[in-house]
């Protein structure tokens, strides 16, 4: 049985917070994924292989970086944008974010995600799912 969708982005942050890149990757991204990070302005990545390259670029930054859900919304059928926020320590620099609040904006796909947004601003968030 599928996972509902808030369970699937929960299911990707227990696995990337554990560090399991390839299982989260496995269990709960699909093939042709669109992954739309904050990092880089315009900066899309496609497919497991782009999710992987995204995550290899985003750890020459960041010696952790940890997601937390506070709020699922549902923002239509198979859409889904998560409030939450993110504990990060810099690479070297040490220095990070403790809880940077964000939002997630998924779209899904035969029970995993086909689409992925990031807003550092939750009402940007907000407004490109619809609510």
């Amino acid at each position: 049985m599928a996972l509902a969708p808030d369970q699937v982005w929960r299911r990707w942050c227990e696995l990337w917070n554990q560090g399991d890149l390839d299982a989260a990757i496995a269990e709960t991204v699909h093939a042709g994924v669109e992954w739309i990070p904050i990092s880089v302005e315009g900066t899309h990545f496609h497919g497991h292989e782009g999710v992987r390259q995204w995550a290899e670029q985003h750890f020459r930054f960041w010696e952790t970086f940890e997601l937390y859900i506070d709020e699922p919304v549902p923002a239509g059928p198979d859409r889904l944008l998560v409030l939450g926020y993110w504990v990060a320590r810099g690479r070297g620099s040490g220095l990070g974010f403790e809880r940077q609040r964000c939002a997630w904006l998924l779209e899904f796909r035969d029970g995993t995600i086909v689409r992925l947004e990031t807003f550092t601003d939750r009402d940007e968030g907000r407004e490109a799912a619809g609510l």
